[in-house]
C-alpha cells in the first residue's frame, strides 16, 4: 500500500480514492490470473476449459476483494489525515 502520495496538504476526494483502488483491483485480478492459470496448467494439471474458468473466478475473487482492502484503507488514512488537519491551528502569516 502507498499511502505517500495522499499528505495532510494533499487530501484525496472520495471518487480519486475509489478510482485508485479500483485501478489497483484491477492490477491485482490480472496478476491472479495469470498465478493461478500457470498454477492450473502446470501444478494441477487441469483441462484448459476448467483452467480458464477457475482462472476467470480467481482473477474476479481476488481483484474484488483486494479492491474492498485497499478501498477501507485508504479510506481510514483520509479521515485520519482529516483529523489531523482539523486538529492543527491555522498559521498567520
Amino acid at each position: 500500500m502507498d499511502f505517500d502520495k495522499m499528505t495532510k496538504d494533499n487530501i484525496w476526494s472520495r471518487e480519486k480514492i475509489l478510482k485508485e483502488a479500483t485501478y489497483t483491483g484491477f492490477l491485482f485480478g490480472g496478476i491472479g490470473f495469470i498465478v493461478a492459470n500457470l498454477f492450473g496448467k502446470r501444478v494441477l494439471g487441469l483441462t484448459p476449459k476448467v483452467n480458464l474458468a477457475s482462472s476467470i473466478a480467481t482473477m474476479v475473487t481476488s481483484g474484488y476483494m483486494y479492491r474492498g482492502i485497499y478501498y477501507k484503507e485508504l479510506m481510514a488514512k483520509q479521515a485520519e489525515l482529516q483529523l489531523l488537519s482539523a486538529q492543527e491551528p491555522e498559521k498567520e502569516n
